[in-house]
């Protein structure tokens, strides 16, 4: 009721009085600047209207977190530890310890072979990280662990990648585990090599002594 006693038309939804095939809302007093399609449902108020949503970012596993680039990444980790493996070490520690007269005795051909092993693994594990991480972008997968980690060393990317995916999709784990795995082998080569350095540095000084 207006202020004269005058009965005012109740707040809602009413043709709109300009003619138009939809429904135009009245709060009361006035005709407002929000509209409805009658075939549509009807909202008790326009209150909701223009009002956005905030939901969660949506991440989807598309076909899988593991990419035809991270296989060949743990490729590239498997081959640079079988050129650690086979590296002759003793052979590397004779020359250094016979050769004085030769300072370029030390740099033989299986030293040569793991040096460019090892700058071939680096630099491919930098490309192939950059299209892993754009694979899984394409998946769908939201703001996957960033490629460029990869120059620090693989396994900071592969590390880093299980966790962040752990996290998007609950899955993906696998890459850590290898890299576990690939630290305790190295471990092990490198004992084995210092205990069969130690070794080898006692018996030539028995036969100097």
């Amino acid at each position: 009721m207006s202020i004269d006693g005058t009965p005012t038309t109740p707040e809602g939804w009413y043709p709109d009085p300009s003619g138009a095939p939809k429904s135009r809302w009245w709060d009361g007093t006035a005709w407002t600047e929000h509209y409805h399609d009658p075939s549509a449902p009807v909202d008790a108020s326009p209150a909701a209207v223009g009002s956005a949503t905030i939901t969660a970012p949506v991440t989807s596993t598309g076909s899988g977190p593991y990419t035809l680039w991270l296989w060949i990444i743990i490729g590239l980790l498997a081959v640079s530890f079988l050129s650690l493996v086979t590296f002759d070490f003793q052979g590397y520690v004779l020359a250094s310890a016979y050769s004085v007269n030769d300072p370029f005795a030390i740099f033989t051909p299986g030293y040569f072979l793991m040096l460019g092993v090892s700058f071939i693994a680096y630099w491919g594990t930098v490309a192939l990280a950059f299209f892993d991480h754009k694979e899984l972008k394409a998946r769908g997968i939201a703001s996957p662990f960033h490629w460029a980690f990869a120059f620090i060393s693989s396994l900071v990317y592969l590390v880093g990648r299980s966790i962040v995916l752990k996290r998007r999709i609950g899955s993906g784990m696998l890459p850590l585990w290898v890299s576990v795995g690939y630290v305790v082998a190295c471990v092990i080569v490198v004992i084995v090599w210092v205990v069969s350095t130690v070794a080898l540095i006692t018996s030539i000084s028995n036969g100097f002594s």
